[in-house]
């Protein structure tokens, strides 16, 4: 009798089978928790110092992607209709495709017509909800990461096209069980991108402090 209770004890209980609903949502549940820790490393990738060499290469980026406005600014300067019908809209592009730093920059800039010409607020407003979007690759990968499955079997409809795009993310509109959904996706090495332009910033910002009429404008602060 003893043998047969020790062996009862022993015997692996069977495994309560779960309902479609209970699968789904562990399903889900792991899916979260992944894509949570994958934004983690991200997040703690994103924190450590860069490199002199991604310094370097994020430099010359920024001056190729400034260089149109660099070259006309002169003229710019000097002709009042070619600034604000070409030059402002110009810089707007260029600001745009510099990335968050830059983009965050001019929607702050787009609010002050008390310290910009009102033509350039204007033209600088629409980065407010029309900066550069990502690629729908980008977005299908991040979003199909968070929910666990496809787009087209967990939304009853998805628009690939993003109806505004800010400077750390863009807004697709999305509709589930009949409910309207704004569904928002981080723009790809975001905080990457953004702490190289910070550090550049501030080592420009240091570099200018050595002409003594900028010394007291502390633009390193």
């Amino acid at each position: 009798l003893l043998v047969l209770s020790a062996a009862a004890m022993n015997k692996p209980r069977a495994s309560k089978a779960l309902t479609p609903r209970e699968f789904e949502k562990q399903r889900r549940e792991r899916s979260l928790a992944t894509t949570k820790r994958a934004m983690a490393a991200e997040d703690l990738a994103d924190a450590k110092a860069p490199g002199t060499l991604r310094l370097c290469v994020r430099a010359v980026f920024l001056c190729w992607a400034f260089l149109p406005a660099t070259l006309t600014f002169w003229l710019a300067f000097f002709l009042g209709p070619f600034r604000r019908r070409l030059w402002y809209p110009l810089l707007t592009w260029c600001l745009g495709r510099a990335g968050a730093c830059f983009v965050k920059w001019a929607q702050w800039s787009a609010t002050r017509s008390d310290l910009f010409p009102v033509a350039l607020c204007n033209s600088l407003a629409g980065l407010q909800a029309g900066a550069p979007a990502h690629s729908r690759r980008h977005t299908k990968k991040l979003v199909e990461d968070a929910i666990g499955c496809s787009i087209d079997d967990y939304f009853d409809s998805f628009e690939r096209k993003p109806i505004a795009s800010g400077s750390i993310a863009q807004v697709h509109r999305a509709t589930r069980k009949g409910q309207v959904l704004a569904v928002k996706v981080r723009h790809p090495k975001v905080g990457t991108r953004l702490r190289l332009d910070v550090t550049l910033l501030a080592f420009g910002a240091r570099c200018l402090e050595v002409f003594p009429p900028l010394r007291a404008l502390r633009l390193s602060d």
